[in-house]
């Protein structure tokens, strides 16, 4: 059962992500937004960086320069999905038990010097959910700031909608 539910918040998080892109190139028509364009790569490269984990590769780091303008970020999300989406295929309840070490966990370490503790791919994989969860909220903000209309993300519109797949922008 556990192996579904995180298929199934993963499919929820790529719909969301490909409505949130939607919405943010339907408001960008080439005005450039420095607080946009961060926490879009700030998203994508933090997801990109757990699969990376998860697949036993050192994680890349991207920053904003990186990349040409949204397009280039927005490629580089739609390939992440497709990859995960084929991780998410090996997925077992055993291999979600095992432990997964992040090598950032170490920057997270208490205030008493205490190593981070261990974490299990599931934890870890509802980490990058909820994380992305966080900065589509912050993106969806920053939207209705500078003019732009933030879509419904949510998850339980995605289950009244009966789980539709992702609709990315062209």
């Amino acid at each position: 059962m556990i192996v579904d539910t995180m298929n199934d918040l993963c499919r929820h998080m790529e719909w969301a992500d490909s409505r949130l892109w939607s919405a943010a190139l339907e408001w960008d028509a080439g005005v450039p937004d420095d607080d946009l364009m961060g926490t879009l790569v700030h998203l994508h490269n933090t997801q990109q960086a757990f699969l990376d984990v998860w697949s036993g590769r050192a994680p890349q780091i991207w920053k904003p320069e990186d990349f040409a303008g949204p397009p280039a970020v927005l490629d580089r999300a739609r390939v992440y999905h497709a990859d995960l989406r084929g991780f998410l295929g090996t997925l077992t309840s055993d291999l979600l038990a095992e432990e997964v070490s992040v090598p950032w966990s170490s920057y997270f370490s208490g205030d008493d010097g205490h190593p981070a503790g261990p974490t299990t791919l599931q934890e870890t994989l509802l980490q990058a959910i909820a994380h992305s969860t966080h900065h589509r909220g912050q993106l969806n903000r920053r939207l209705r700031e500078v003019g732009g209309e933030p879509p419904l993300l949510d998850y339980i519109v995605w289950l009244w909608l009966r789980r539709p797949p992702p609709e990315w922008p062209s």
